[in-house]
């Protein structure tokens, strides 16, 4: 939920702009040069034997891809890339290259691109302790140098050249948390990385599950941004980059092979999980469903059948069920968000309590089909139904005990369900706002802007500006005002609906009990939000279920323990796991709310 304004804030192009390299008072060049087709690779005269592709993807969208090289000889290691990325981008990155020696010394790093059909080329030499950048646009020159460590690493600045990174990951291999590395970014200057936290995950593909290292790097904050810049990278066990991410401008690198619907990171995972697909409206979602073990047999019994050893015997129990649904920060099954899995915790967690608890991935994502820019809140409640009507037709749930639990704006999904679905016989809104989301997207973007090094009329100018784009949204006037590449992301039912939504009116239609939790230093979703979500769910008419508060103390929107409960927090947070206290509360209330017969 409160990433709303990094989906939909007209900020989002300040992200997008990070690629221009340019030249102080450079003039546009002039050019016949044709330009390659956005979004493809660049010709290469056939692919390379040790090349591999990179897919490029800003809000979760397809931008472009580069084709990535590495050749290690005897004299050090050498990167080439090339590939383009499309609108508003629009970078077509002809030849790049980074050279190091075989101590792992930086010794060149090199490229040159068309970017919005401006020729650029930047060449940057490391001898002696100095990095000496010549940078050229539109026919003018700039040289610049800058002192530089022995080791640093070599990178070209924005998305330029992100095969640059794959330097970054063999460095990462045997970085442990607490590591600090020293990074030139090409032309700008040095910097200290800091390695945040390191974790293994498992990735499933189609041809088998294999096991990975991610690596949490944080970077120094840099002027009119909200705080450092934190970066997720996942390698293999030599080194060899599989993807990075860079989640508060919603930029993924990813390899080819891994970018397929077909693959999916495996986070929080039992022995007994099932992998099920769930039919939806033209397509099927992808989900998890786990639960706890049958009781053993007799530790004497001599009993060595296959239906001693089924997981599933004709007799075995029926467990009351739980639908975790995640929200706008992350729309994969476990929800990860910085890291933290946390509908995947969650979903552990309460397995562990006695509940048969399912999950998926949000229409659109990860494993499951569908268009989530054409999707309504209203689309994400009839997924909802769709697993709520799959649960109810296996022999392991109890029909009478389904309850739905929503994260974030899952929580507003979570209440149009429990609105259309009377067989939902619960609900639990973690984190929910209470009002409606034009409302919220403009104390999101609040809330973020006081946060940045700005002028009071430079917020008042970037507010107007959001104003701006959310009346064109809910009226269709006024386009014409709204950049091109933020009509382009905004200008879909799926924000349209989130800016209409009114929790106050579908509450009036709820009848479920309700149970709201919130994290006291929630800055994302602010807490006032909790008191008047159970205000309205109290004021309902006779005869609905009863409602619930429980705020629980140190706690931020993720649920995990935090010292501020602020975004910037949460790539540095020391525990990386949700408070026991989330799960036993909803665990305890369910257990009130939905007694055994």
């Amino acid at each position: 939920m409160g990433t709303l304004f990094a989906r939909y804030s007209s900020g989002l192009v300040l992200a997008l702009t990070m690629a221009a390299v340019g030249v102080s008072g450079a003039a546009n060049r002039e050019s016949g040069n044709a330009k390659q087709e956005p979004g493809k690779p660049a010709a290469q005269g056939g692919a390379k034997p040790n090349a591999r592709v990179f897919r490029v993807f800003v809000g979760g969208r397809p931008l472009g891809s580069e084709e990535v090289a590495i050749s290690e000889t005897a004299t050090g290691m050498t990167i080439t890339s090339a590939g383009s990325l499309a609108a508003p981008l629009d970078i077509s990155l002809e030849r790049a290259e980074a050279v190091y020696s075989p101590s792992g010394e930086p010794v060149r790093l090199s490229l040159e691109a068309l970017v919005k059909g401006d020729a650029v080329s930047l060449t940057t030499t490391f001898s002696e302790g100095q990095a000496a950048s010549k940078v050229t646009q539109g026919g003018k020159t700039a040289d610049k140098t800058d002192r530089v460590s022995p080791r640093s690493l070599a990178v070209a600045q924005g998305v330029l050249f992100l095969g640059s990174y794959h330097g970054l990951a063999r460095r990462l291999v045997s970085a442990e948390q607490g590591t600090s590395l020293k990074m030139y970014i090409a032309p700008v200057g040095e910097v200290d990385v800091s390695v945040t936290r390191v974790g293994e995950e498992r990735i499933q593909t189609t041809e088998g599950t294999f096991d990975v290292k991610r690596v949490g790097i944080t970077l120094p904050a840099q002027p009119q941004s909200a705080g450092p810049l934190t970066m997720d990278v996942w390698l293999d066990t030599k080194g060899g980059l599989l993807r990075m991410a860079v989640p508060t401008q919603s930029l993924d690198f990813v390899r080819e092979d891994l970018a397929a619907v077909s693959t999916r990171q495996v986070k929080v995972w039992r022995d007994n999980d099932e992998d099920v697909r769930i039919k939806a409206s033209g397509f099927a979602l992808a989900a998890t469903v786990s639960k706890p073990r049958p009781p053993e047999p007799p530790a004497d019994s001599d009993d060595d059948s296959d239906e001693r050893r089924d997981p599933d015997p004709p007799d075995s129990p029926e467990y009351p069920a739980v639908v975790l649904v995640s929200g706008a920060e992350a729309g994969d099954r476990d929800e990860t968000i910085f890291g933290i899995p946390v509908l995947g915790q969650l979903a552990n967690a309460l397995v562990d309590a006695g509940y048969l608890v399912i999950r998926y991935d949000r229409r659109g994502v990860g494993q499951s089909g569908g268009r989530p820019e054409s999707a309504e809140l209203e689309d994400y409640a009839e997924d909802v139904r769709g697993v709520v009507r799959y649960l109810r037709s296996r022999d392991d749930v109890d029909d009478d005990r389904i309850a739905v639990v929503g994260h974030g704006e899952g929580a507003w999904v979570a209440m149009l369900a429990g609105k259309r679905e009377k067989r939902i016989r619960a609900l639990v809104l973690m984190a929910g706002a209470s009002v409606t989301g034009s409302e919220l997207l403009l104390e999101e973007q609040q809330n973020v802007l006081s946060n940045m090094e700005l002028s009071d009329e430079e917020r008042e100018q970037k507010m107007a500006q959001q104003l701006t784009m959310q009346h064109a949204v809910l009226t269709g006037v006024d386009w014409d005002k709204v950049p091109e590449p933020v009509r382009k992301r905004s200008d879909t039912p799926s924000f349209r609906s989130v800016l209409e939504y009114d929790p106050a009116e579908v509450m009036k239609d709820v009848q479920q009990p309700i149970l709201v939790v919130h994290g006291d230093l929630d800055k994302e979703v602010l807490p006032h939000h909790a008191d008047e979500l159970v205000a309205m769910a109290r004021a309902r008419d006779k005869g609905r279920g009863a409602a619930a508060l429980t705020k629980l103390p140190g706690l931020n929107h993720l649920f995990v323990k935090a010292q501020t409960g602020a975004v910037q927090e949460y790539a540095v947070l020391t525990d990386r796991t949700i408070s026991p206290g989330l799960p036993r509360t909803i665990s305890a209330w369910l257990g009130k709310t939905l007694p055994s017969s």
